[in-house]
């Protein structure tokens, strides 16, 4: 069934959310919006918001959000078209019935039909695994010891030893061949057109929304590479989507589980551990990292132990935290990954190791003795030393502090030595970095002008020092490490930046007349990432709130995070115009600061970074006008 764009508007604009969502909820009003507890998950504070003037909800806690239509889709488990027809049917909205024509079919777009094409593929694949020719198959998963019911759930199918016959069978559907060139399952060489996989067992991997957007597949016997993936298409980008994702997000546990591989995640949720997820294939990305802080605050990091798992530990750690994820290692030794350890001491065992994961910073201490000789004077020197610069890294005092104690402890290092020692290096890193701003400053021929402020660090790089005017600070799609001419290291620095984003959208949504003002300011490429930067075009393009949200409705993640964009302090409405005033100046130098220094991270040429460090210096100063 499908229903027009005026259509749902009609019938959404007759709800009331507020009555919608008080039939399921207990509802009391606090400010200009109705709180309760969420239905989603547990809570015993409310943390479940609507907004009647948006005509939205969003829980704080778990993150689910949306309009009235996606609140009875959740509550009631149904689709789209049941939801809007059973709120037409409350609101006495007669709805017209739309079916779509095969003109309309046609039209319909390439990821549309990709959706399609992968699901067929997937029923094939599955179908192939029951056959007769797909034993060896069905022999590989049951001897790494897959029930019926998991293989089942999973979908998990064999791509046998035939040259084309999934090609053939989707031509004979109706698909082009530029449909299926587009799906990425077949390959097409001079010498003819076959089959991607072929004599490897196949994984479905699901977006969060339990839609098949791409395959990987595991060689049956000793051929290369052992695991193969879809390559890149309109549906499917392995660097922003994770394997298991969308089982693991209804687990509603506050922290997953993060895998090396397809087997260990299927392993680990066959054993009740059904919050686990793995990259695709490759290292853990930062789109990856950013697509986990819409579901959890922690992630228990289970990669294999032996050199390449601990590898890529020490990698994902400070990419986590950079986005405000805490992280913990679990440890499964004596075996090499989490499938093993449950096969050989079972999932109680695991469990025990789970409640007894290590923080990651502690871990890394422990795990970097081994490459030193801390019998001799020297090697503990070396090795103190190392601890005092990844320490010096860590930007905010307090937490800085706290982690120095308990590693003082643990490594029965004297505290008030490693201290000293810790201050010393975070001081020389930053006159190190005050030193390159200069020189590079100097070359723009702005020598007369102060460097103060500038952000030159590397991406990533924290640092302890700091002075009373700014300083120099690490630079990363989050913002500088320092605040621009504050001398306060940014707490939870992308997650501040993601504040100020939602903030500022949230204010432009509610304050339509200060658009054109932000708008000459802000551009839509200042923004962090591709979702917000989308939502702030559409905003200057006076889209409403439902209309901006309606665009991110096939993904239940996008839309939730969409939605949250929303749910920002309205000051607006409580506050003296001149208070309004002043923090939509903070926020506006927040973002306009962080882009700024992304971009002098990435520039070369002496005449941009000129140009460059004219705005940065002048966004010191800005300010917007008492009239808006």
């Amino acid at each position: 069934m499908y229903y027009p764009e005026e259509v749902v508007e009609e019938v959404r604009s007759r709800a009331d959310i507020v009555d919608i969502v008080g039939h399921y909820v207990q509802l009391k009003k606090k400010g200009s919006n109705y709180f309760g507890l969420c239905p989603f998950h547990g809570e015993k504070t409310a943390s479940f918001s609507v907004n009647p003037r948006m005509q939205i909800f969003h829980c704080f806690g778990c993150g689910k959000g949306g309009d009235a239509i996606k609140f009875l889709m959740e509550i009631e488990n149904i689709t789209f078209p049941e939801a809007l027809q059973k709120l037409a049917e409350q609101e006495g909205v007669k709805l017209p019935e739309y079916h779509m024509s095969a003109e309309d079919r046609a039209k319909r777009d390439i990821k549309t039909k990709l959706l399609e094409i992968n699901k067929k593929a997937a029923v094939f694949y599955y179908n192939a695994l029951r056959s007769p020719n797909g034993k060896k198959g069905l022999d590989y998963l049951k001897n790494r010891a897959l029930s019926d019911e998991t293989i089942r759930q999973w979908g998990l199918g064999y791509a046998g030893d035939s040259k084309d016959t999934l090609y053939q069978l989707l031509l004979k559907d109706g698909y082009t061949e530029e449909d299926l060139r587009a799906s990425g399952l077949f390959n097409f060489t001079e010498h003819g057109i076959y089959d991607k996989f072929f004599n490897r067992v196949i994984f479905p991997i699901m977006d969060a929304n339990n839609r098949v957007i791409g395959f990987g597949g595991r060689v049956i016997g000793d051929g290369e590479p052992k695991y193969l993936n879809s390559p890149e298409t309109e549906l499917f980008n392995k660097s922003r989507n994770l394997f298991g994702l969308c089982y693991a997000k209804k687990s509603r546990k506050d922290a997953f589980i993060l895998c090396e591989g397809y087997m260990d995640v299927i392993s680990m949720h066959q054993a009740g551990f059904t919050n686990a997820v793995a990259s695709l294939g490759t290292a853990l990305t930062e789109e990856q990292c950013r697509l986990l802080t819409r579901y959890v605050k922690t992630i228990y990091l289970t990669y294999d132990s032996d050199g390449a798992g601990v590898n890529a530990a020490k990698r994902a750690m400070p990419m986590l935290r950079a986005v405000g994820i805490n992280t913990k290692r679990i440890e499964s030794k004596p075996y090499k990954d989490p499938d093993e350890f449950i096969k050989k001491m079972g999932a109680a065992e695991f469990q025990d190791r789970i409640d007894n994961a290590r923080n990651s910073f502690l871990w890394l201490m422990d795990t970097e003795k081994a490459n030193y000789d801390l019998s001799d004077p020297a090697g503990m020197t070396d090795y103190t030393n190392y601890i005092a610069d990844r320490l010096s890294d860590i930007p905010e005092a307090l937490e800085r502090e706290n982690y120095l104690k308990a590693v003082a402890r643990e490594q029965m290092i004297d505290e008030e030595g490693l201290r000293k020692l810790v201050n010393k290096l975070g001081q020389e890193k930053l006159e190190k970095k005050n030193v390159f701003a200069k020189n590079v400053y100097m070359q723009t021929n702005y020598a007369d002008r102060p460097v103060r402020g500038q952000g030159y660090a590397n991406a990533g790089e924290r640092y302890a020092g700091g002075d009373a005017d700014g300083g120099i600070g690490g630079a990363n799609g989050a913002g500088a490490g320092y605040s621009v001419g504050s001398g306060r290291p940014r707490k939870k620095r992308e997650t501040a930046l993601m504040k100020s984003e939602k903030q500022l959208i949230t204010w432009l949504q509610s304050k339509p007349g200060i658009v054109d003002t932000v708008k000459n300011i802000i551009k839509p490429e200042d923004f962090s990432d591709e979702t917000t930067s989308k939502v702030l075009s559409m905003v200057y393009e006076g889209k409403t709130t439902n209309q901006i949200m309606d665009a991110f409705r096939d993904s239940d993640a996008e839309y939730e995070y969409v939605t949250a964009m929303f749910t920002g302090n309205l000051v607006a409405d409580d506050a003296d115009e001149e208070t309004f005033r002043r923090a939509l100046t903070d926020v506006i130098r927040n973002i306009k600061g962080a882009a700024l220094n992304r971009q002098l991270e990435a520039e070369t040429d002496p005449a941009v970074l000129t140009k460059l460090f004219s705005e940065q210096s002048a966004l010191q100063s800005f300010s917007l006008p008492e009239n808006l």
